[in-house]
């Protein structure tokens, strides 16, 4: 079975390693930064850690089975839908757990948010094209990442279109 929860704010020391290891495994294949686990983990956990502080920020943990399979970061203000990051372990990568993601975040999303954002690194062409294929348009790069901004409810509209089957899940 699949889930999606919140990230327990109280437990970030404790949860957000584990959601490293995700992240990590797949941008050091993608583009390593050549600093190590232990440098990049500290710059990482020193962005994400305060920005939980804020209201309209959150992580989606996803397991299956119980197992942590995956996590999505992301934050709505009055506009904007910003996708900052999924990160999903190999294994779980073409069996819908994206759909079901979006199925769940259509039910968060205020419906008249009227934008989407996401960043997707320039080296990983796979980020990019799905940003593509979703509705948005590149507007701009820096940092080694390229800026997407779309229709929010476009974005929907075209995930509601999708032919694949979408996993039954649950939200804790």
């Amino acid at each position: 079975m699949l889930t999606f929860e919140s990230i327990d704010r109280g437990r970030r020391e404790e949860l957000l390693p584990p959601l490293f290891r995700i992240l990590y495994g797949n941008m050091n294949a993608i583009a390593p930064t050549g600093e190590g686990y232990e440098k990049d983990f500290e710059e990482w956990y020193g962005c994400v850690a305060p920005a939980l502080d804020k209201p309209n920020r959150d992580i989606i943990i996803i397991r299956e089975d119980g197992e942590l399979i995956g996590f999505f970061q992301y934050y709505i203000n009055e506009t904007t839908f910003m996708m900052e990051e999924i990160q999903l372990v190999p294994e779980a990568c073409g069996r819908g757990i994206f759909e079901a993601l979006y199925a769940y975040l259509k039910t968060v999303v205020p419906p008249d948010t009227p934008f989407v954002e996401a960043f997707a690194h320039r080296l990983n062409l796979k980020s990019q094209g799905i940003l593509r294929h979703l509705g948005l348009t590149r507007t701009g790069e820096g940092n080694n990442c390229i800026h997407f901004k779309g229709d929010a409810a476009q974005l929907f509209r075209v995930l509601g279109e999708s032919r694949k089957e979408v996993p039954e899940f649950t939200v804790l």
